[in-house]
C-alpha cells in the first residue's frame, strides 16, 4: 500500500499574521447607553402590557370553558405561557420584552377566537 505522506501542521508564513497587525490600539472609552424610553414612556408601556395581559387572561379563560381539539388546547397553553412570560419579564423591569410577549399571546388567543 502506498503511504500518503501528512499534510504539514504548520501555518505557512503567508497565512500568519504580520507583526504590526497584532499591536494592540487604546480605544477610547465608550459612553453608557442612555435609556430609550422617559419614565412617562415606560409607565405608560407598562399600563398597556398589564391592559393586554389582563385581556389575554379573560380570553384565554372564556375559550377553556369551550370545547376544543388537543391541537387548540396546546396553542392555548402556549398562550398561557407567553402571559406568564411576559409578567415575569415585566416584574423584571424588562416592559418591551412583556410588551412583546403579552403581544405573542394575543395573536395565539386570536387565532383560537377566529377558529369555527
Amino acid at each position: 500500500r502506498p503511504h500518503r505522506r501528512a499534510a504539514p501542521t504548520e501555518t505557512p508564513v503567508e497565512a500568519q499574521p504580520s507583526p504590526d497587525n497584532t499591536t494592540n490600539h487604546s480605544a477610547a472609552p465608550v459612553p453608557a447607553l442612555q435609556p430609550r424610553e422617559s419614565p412617562q414612556q415606560k409607565n405608560e408601556l407598562r399600563n398597556k402590557v398589564l391592559q393586554l395581559q389582563q385581556s389575554v387572561k379573560a380570553r384565554i379563560a372564556a375559550l377553556e370553558r369551550t370545547q376544543m381539539a388537543n391541537l387548540d388546547r396546546n396553542t392555548l397553553n402556549g398562550a398561557r405561557s407567553f402571559v406568564a412570560q411576559s409578567d415575569r419579564a415585566l416584574k423584571s423591569g424588562d416592559q418591551q420584552r412583556a410588551f412583546n410577549l403579552a403581544r405573542k399571546a394575543s395573536l395565539l388567543v386570536d387565532a383560537l377566537e377566529q377558529k369555527p
